[in-house]
Parts: C-alpha cells; sequence; structure tokens
C-alpha cells in the first residue's frame, strides 16, 4: 500500500496463471475481491493498493479469501502503512 494525491483508494490485483490455470476462474477471484474493494472503498483512505496472489486457489480457499479481504477492509488504519 502507498498513499496517492487523488482522494480515494485504488485497488490492483494480480491473479497468475499459476494460481488458478482457467481463466474463467482468475476472473472470479478478480470479480470476488474488487467487490469487497468496492463495498469498503468510501471508507478506507487514500492509499493505492495492490493485492498479489502467490498460491493455488481452491473452492474453500476462496471463500476463506473472502472472509480475510472483509476483515482486513475493516480493520484498515486510517494512515498509510508505508510512505515512498
Amino acid at each position: 500500500m502507498r498513499p496517492n494525491d487523488l482522494g480515494h483508494a485504488r485497488l490492483g490485483l494480480i491473479v497468475a496463471r499459476r494460481v488458478e490455470k482457467l481463466a474463467v476462474k482468475r476472473n472470479r477471484i478478480k470479480r470476488l475481491l474488487r467487490e469487497q474493494f468496492r463495498l469498503y472503498k468510501q471508507n478506507l483512505p487514500a492509499l493505492d493498493m495492490v493485492v498479489r496472489l502467490r498460491c493455488p486457489v481452491t473452492r474453500d480457499d476462496l471463500s476463506e479469501m473472502v472472509k480475510e479481504a472483509k476483515i482486513l477492509m475493516v480493520q484498515l488504519p486510517p494512515l498509510p502503512l508505508c510512505r515512498a
């Protein structure tokens, strides 16, 4: 995460082919994460956030990932975590 001067949060997603071979499933992962971001965007500070998945995701992991994304969006501190 890095602060931005735009006044609103932005999200970048990286889901590599090694995480999920089928594009349909990679796109579903990205849609689910974007939706969580959209729901909490108005409460987030002005940050640029990049989410990069590194491990293969199973169906059970997918629901857990959505729950974790909700928790992170709610618990995100109002101040940026890193400066650059």
